[in-house]
């Protein structure tokens, strides 16, 4: 049956059998584990073995303290496999897989070492037969490197070692005490040699001892491994051999181990060549370097190739392996062995236009797995040409330069006038045609055009010359450039109209005051629009003139003396020969009435603007009137509020209501008076919310007593919770300087007390202050008889241990550095904390109350951070210790995906997926639904219908199926605020068939 074997720090050995109706091993501190390892550094449930099938599996369940398999740190929820003889390291503990026998007895290994050398001295006659290998040292990671040295006794030369057994580093020493013992009769001389180990590892001092018959002397043998490939990793036997010339062929043997540790060391040589160029026809560069083993063992060695936009791949070809290794390959090397490795990168994409080469900057990393090396990183860098590179695309933008000066430069193909010759005032009609019509911008006459092809009607009153202008953009942007076609000019010739008056007379001639005559008139070729003009003369001076807008009509008049109207007509194309006829009226005389005038009334006041700004205000707040008027005599401004303002009359005023109140403005003169209102709105005043008081959780003072007299050390702790603003430390005895500025928690010693004092602890938060009092009182002594001799006095508690860790692995507690010691908690972990005190009476979990010496207490669902003191108070003292919680927020979860739908008559049905281990983090789905085109997504189904088991959903408010669009959401509720939140959008959307 397979069982583990577990070795202590100390030596101690057990054995565990693997039970297979069980199937699965749980190692770790907690009393219901198979295999229960109480250390520092070893979680409640740390690991788990299992064993159901083969090769085995191990799970590391715990995120504190490190775990190693044969060397190699495990990282947690990452099962690995473990095989015979895998070497399992937790907390100092050796964790051995082993093929099933008899479990023998718990030994300590060194007597079990001890026991091994001892056999073998027990027969030192007995012969070796090096062909057969030796057996391996017990639990000894290393296999041997030679066969173990016999031990060969004699009578004469007879000699004692202290050590036989060293393992240690390359570059330390391994020394031994060998003592020699004369046995012969005579006097002898001795020489110590060590065979087995390079002579320059050893030095004997002294190397040659003199001594009579039954004396003894000690030589000290040490040997040094260098750092060299001498040294190779594992156990060198070899043997302690001590002659006499004095006694030819006597000698004795002492057979020795020497074991050295592993070193890592390795070389890598530069890339070659550290850049490349490939063209369009050259798909992969690549790249060769050399990566030699300088340690004493042989090491696996792992290398990686990677570029900075993940753009290239790299295949990696290793010595006498026929196939290559994509983007990463692992091999071993021997101790001072050197491989040669070849590295093909190809770029995944390459360019088809560019202006320069592409650079792909890479990194070859090589790294040892085993050991504490650094990693080497070397750089290189593979340009890549595109297959149209500067010189095409200076051709091609020629070429494309020519062409687009040929289409698009401005040409007027026709341009003429209809007819070219024409009287005054006649229309003419201009007609023109261009090329490229919708991209030609065309001006007449310095006047823009608004279509390049058409035509437009003119009267020109004298020869007229027209001048037709093309132009596109590329004549506004490169008038430099030859446009023979943007310009034409013709010219049409006008023959000049002179006017003729057929009529103008006014109904009578002899009219009485009052009478109204009617003036009319009939012109031919006159300008209407300022060539005819009506002249009023009166006493042979001008007194009105008008224009009249139409060749023919009448207009009626009412002349009040004697008037001549003269009436002219003018044609623009003969301005000089004006056309002129007259029209006389006689006034009969009359008696003129007389009139007495009638007071004038005087207006009303006007109010140009009553301004109240601002409208709407909070109580205690302050408004604006303004205004303005015209002819008043007074002005008054009145409020109907309950706190009215007396009538004033100042061009502005402030006002600070204290309700709603109504602003009327009067303005007032002998015409009449007029008013204005305006309204202001008061809010009441937001009465601010208190802050929150600070709570004391602890204020001690040890001792609190002492004797009057003597002078005391004493110390005060504290503890504050809540937010503050200050925390200071008052009272005291007299000359004590106040502690201000203090931490929310801490402590601070008061030296040389020796009188009654009351120390008074204040936290402030703003406006609020919490108080608490200690004191420490000073009493008269007691004579006491001389008490008897008691036992010493009680140690000092201690704290050994005080941390945060994980309840499960589900949760995420990460130390940081910090102090007080602080661990990130993702958001909703549960987080187990955990202490191991000596020595105390009392521990107390501040916040919490009294707790074991040793225990834990688990904060469930933890949403806020918190520092936590744990206080240890023992006969005589107290110590504490503090830890602090800090929150990061979970990452939100995945979107939906496979977003589906079908039309099911006037329905249309989707369905969706979503991962099954993430549907406990979201509570539902929401769906939005768009008309294609436009485009605009709402909202039409959500969590309140849709849970998170929910995978489908029928649409049935539609009116058509047709051009629908839908994407999908997932609802989650963000641990740190408390709010719903919607995850990224399924990365697919789902659209119907568009309406015809």
């Amino acid at each position: 049956m397979t069982q583990l074997e577990v070795i202590s720090p100390g030596g101690q050995i057990q054995f565990y059998e693997l039970d297979p109706g069980k199937g699965v091993l749980n190692i770790g501190r907690h009393v219901d584990n198979d295999v229960v390892i109480d250390a520092p550094g070893v979680s409640p449930f740390h690991a788990i073995i299992d064993y159901r099938q083969r090769p085995y599996h191990l799970v590391v369940l715990s995120h504190e303290g490190n775990i190693r398999l044969n060397g190699q740190k495990l990282i947690p929820n990452t099962p690995v496999e473990l095989n015979y003889w895998d070497s399992l390291e937790i907390a100092g503990f050796t964790l051995l897989l082993v093929e099933g026998q008899a479990a023998p007895s718990p030994v300590p290994a060194a007597a079990a070492g001890a026991a091994a050398v001892a056999a073998v001295a027990a027969a030192p006659e007995a012969p070796v037969d090096a062909s057969q290998p030796s057996p391996p040292l017990p639990h000894s990671p290393t296999p041997s490197l030679n066969a173990p040295v016999p031990n060969i006794g004699d009578d004469v030369i007879v000699v004692e070692v202290t050590e036989r057994e060293w393992t240690l580093d390359v570059e330390q020493s391994a020394s031994t005490l060998v003592t020699i013992i004369n046995g012969g009769a005579i006097v002898a001389g001795f020489d110590v040699q060590v065979q087995g180990v390079p002579a320059e590892w050893v030095v004997v001092t002294p190397s040659t001892v003199n001594l009579n018959e039954g004396q003894r002397a000690s030589v000290t043998v040490t040997i040094t491994p260098p750092r060299a490939s001498s040294s190779q990793a594992g156990a060198r036997y070899f043997g302690i051999v001590v002659t006499s010339p004095d006694h030819p062929g006597r000698l004795s043997q002492t057979g020795a181990v020497l074991t050295i540790n592993p070193y890592y060391e390795f070389s890598v040589s530069d890339l070659s060549p550290k850049r490349q160029t490939l063209s369009w026809r050259k798909q992969m560069g690549q790249v060769s370097l050399s990566l030699g083993n300088k340690g004493n063992s042989q090491t696996d060695f792992e290398v990686e190739g990677a570029d900075d936009e993940r753009a290239c791949s790299f295949e990696f070809r290793l010595p006498d392996q026929d196939v290559s290794l994509a983007n990463r390959a692992e091999f071993a090397l021997k101790s001072q062995e050197t491989a040669s490795i070849s590295v093909d990168i190809t770029p995944r994409k390459r360019s088809t236009f560019g202006l320069r080469k592409k650079l792909h900057a890479f990194t070859i990393t090589a790294r040892q797995t085993e050991g504490e090396g650094f990693p080497y990183s070397l750089l290189g860098q593979l340009y890549t040409k595109p297959v149209f590179g500067m010189l095409h695309l200076i051709l091609f933008l020629i070429l494309l330069a020519i062409g687009v000066y040929l289409f698009f430069q401005p040409r007027i193909t026709e341009f003429y006038a209809e007819p070219p010759v024409t009287r005054a005032g006649r229309e003419v009609t201009l007609s023109w045609n261009t090329f490229p019509s919708p991209l030609v911008t065309l001006t007449l006459n310095h006047e823009p055009m608004e279509h390049s092809v058409g035509s437009a009607a003119y009267r020109p009153i004298e020869d007229a010359e027209y001048h037709l202008s093309a132009s596109t953009l590329l004549s506004e942007y490169l008038p430099f450039l030859p446009y023979p076609h943007k310009e034409k000019t013709i010219e049409v010739v006008v023959t000049p109209v002179r006017p003729t008056i057929r009529l103008f007379e006014a109904s009578r001639n002899l009219i009485n005051q009052g009478d109204t005559i009617i003036l009319s008139w009939l012109v031919s070729e006159a300008d209407t629009e300022g060539g005819l003009n009506l002249t009023y003369e009166v006493g042979g001076e001008d007194v009105e003139a008008q224009k009249l807008e139409s060749n023919a009509g009448s207009v009626a008049l009412l002349p009040q003396q004697n008037t001549t109207y003269r009436l002219e007509a003018i044609h623009p194309s003969s301005p000089n020969a004006p056309q002129v006829q007259w029209a006389s009226v006689e006034m009969v005389p009359t008696v003129t009435p007389t009139f007495t005038p009638m007071p004038t009334p005087i207006p009303p006041p006007v109010i140009d603007f009553f301004i109240v700004e601002p409208e709407t205000i909070t109580a205690g707040e302050v408004v604006n009137l303004s205004w303005h008027v015209r002819g008043v005599d007074t002005v008054s401004v009145q409020t109907i509020s309950p706190d009215p303002l007396p009538a004033i009359s100042p061009p502005d005023i402030i006002n600070a209501p204290a309700e709603t109140t109504l602003y009327v403005l009067t303005a007032n003169n002998g015409g009449g008076a007029v008013q204005a209102v305006k309204q202001v709105i008061v809010q009441p005043a937001v009465t601010p919310t208190p802050e929150a008081a600070p709570v004391i959780e602890v204020f001690t003072i040890t001792p609190e007593e002492g004797v009057s007299g003597e002078k005391v050390d004493a110390r005060l702790d504290w503890f504050v919770n809540g937010p503050t603003t200050n925390i200071h430390i008052t009272g005291g005895p007299k000359g004590f300087e106040p502690l201000a500025n203090l931490e929310s928690f801490g402590n601070a010693e008061i030296k040389d007390l020796d009188e009654t004092a009351v120390f008074i602890l204040t936290a402030i938060n703003d406006e609020t202050e919490v108080l608490k009092t200690v004191q420490i009182l000073f009493l008269e002594p007691t004579p006491t008889p001389e008490p008897e001799p008691g036992p010493p006095p009680e140690p000092d508690p201690e704290i050994t241990r005080f941390i945060a860790a994980p309840l499960s692995s589900g949760d995420s507690v990460t130390s940081i550095d910090g102090d007080p010691p602080t661990y990130e908690v993702t958001s909703g972990s549960n987080v187990d904390l955990q202490w191991e005190t000596a020595n105390a009476d009392t521990v107390t979990l501040v916040g919490v109350g009294d707790q074991a010496p040793s225990g834990n207490y688990t904060i469930f669902n933890v949403r806020a951070g918190r520092t936590y003191q744990l206080i240890a108070q023992g006969p005589q003292a107290s110590v504490d210790s503090t830890l602090r919680l800090t929150i990061v927020a979970a990452p939100p979860p995945p979107p939906p995906y496979n977003l589906n739908g079908a039309v099911e008559g006037s329905a249309i049905r989707l369905t969706w997926n979503y991962d099954a281990q993430q549907t406990n983090n979201i509570i539902g789905f929401r769906i939005y639904r768009a008309d294609v085109p436009p485009g605009n997504f709402t909202r039409v189904a959500d969590e309140n219908t849709l849970t998170n088991l929910t995978t489908q959903w029928t649409d049935t408010t539609l009116t058509e199926t047709c051009g629908k669009g839908y994407y999908i959401v997932a609802v989650y509720i963000d641990a740190t605020t408390g709010d719903r939140k919607e995850t990224d959008a399924s990365r697919y959307s789902w659209y119907s068939d568009p309406c015809p």
